[in-house]
């Protein structure tokens, strides 16, 4: 993405150095832009499912 993330942004980012989330675990953030953070797709997956979640 040019710019990076914006203001009301969705960021979702797979980081394998976060070993202490596991394979299935994320971490969600919210401020000026939600992020989910994982350390594999899994993870990932997961976080998007629970933004969903939110959402609705």
């Amino acid at each position: 993405m040019r710019g990076g993330a914006r203001t009301g942004d969705i960021v979702i980012d797979i980081r394998p150095d976060r070993t202490s989330l596991g394979t299935e675990g994320y971490e969600l953030r919210s401020g000026a832009r939600l992020s989910v953070t994982a350390a594999t797709e899994t993870g990932a997956f997961y976080g998007t499912r629970t933004v969903l979640q939110l959402l609705g």
